[in-house]
């Protein structure tokens, strides 16, 4: 049977390129970019971003650049229409970050924490208390957008000599933080996981599905109407 992953399969929204890979063929990846020299970069991506970014120019030029570019939504795979159920699924539960949580426990890997507020900071806290037997967070920021503390964070990533960074800065600091500071950060992996703090925290969006209901019509009619715009054909003098 022929193996249903594949690594070329991409989407595009609003001209963003987005991975459609399941969490098997996600976690093979960035295994191997935890083995690397340098740091690679793979950025989760909300629906809501999707649309903020919509019209910035630097913002796509920025995803582009990214590694990996994935998903944070299943509802942008369902606009998309995206067949792959194994890669739907996988998202609906987490299981791609899951996956990735037990792999830096079971190695025993090191992790440098960067949010933009302090209750972020303290969600994704709570999402890692599960492996923390294994996983060793060697210190933890918080930057305020417009701040002006990019250098001083840097300094306090490269010192605590994380394997990994994870993030939950939100749109547009997350991409242009690490983009513009790459070849300055000393790690192997940077993980933009700011979605992850919805998804892995179900309990707490209850509140927010009627927005969350809203938001999914809003990118489904941009969506359509991106698509209309891409199909009509270009109007010729006779």
């Amino acid at each position: 049977m022929k193996d249903t992953d594949n690594i070329d399969n991409k989407i595009d929204i609003f001209d963003v390129k987005l991975d459609v890979l399941t969490a098997k063929e996600t976690m093979r990846r960035v295994i191997e970019y935890m083995g690397g020299e340098t740091v690679n970069t793979v950025e989760i991506v909300a629906m809501e971003t999707l649309m903020q970014g919509q019209d910035n120019p630097d913002w796509k030029r920025q995803m582009s650049r990214m590694n990996l570019v994935l998903p944070g939504d299943t509802e942008i795979f369902k606009a998309a229409d995206v067949k792959n159920q194994n890669s739907i699924k996988d998202l609906d539960k987490g299981t791609f970050f899951r996956m990735f949580l037990k792999y830096l426990q079971k190695n025993k890997k090191s992790v440098f924490l960067i949010a933009g507020m302090d209750n972020e900071l303290e969600k994704l806290e709570k999402i890692l208390r599960p492996y923390e037997s294994g996983i060793d967070v060697t210190g933890t920021a918080i930057l305020p957008e417009g701040s002006g503390m990019e250098a001083n964070v840097i300094n306090r990533m490269n010192g605590a000599e994380a394997d990994c960074i994870l993030s939950v800065l939100q749109y547009p600091q997350q991409a242009s933080f690490i983009i513009e500071n790459s070849e300055l950060i000393d790690a192997r992996l940077w993980m933009g996981c700011a979605p992850m703090l919805k998804i892995m925290n179900q309990s707490e969006q209850k509140g927010g599905r009627l927005r969350h209901f809203i938001l999914k019509k809003v990118f489904r009619y941009r969506l359509e109407t991106q698509r209309n715009r891409q199909t009509v054909p270009e109007n010729k003098d006779l």
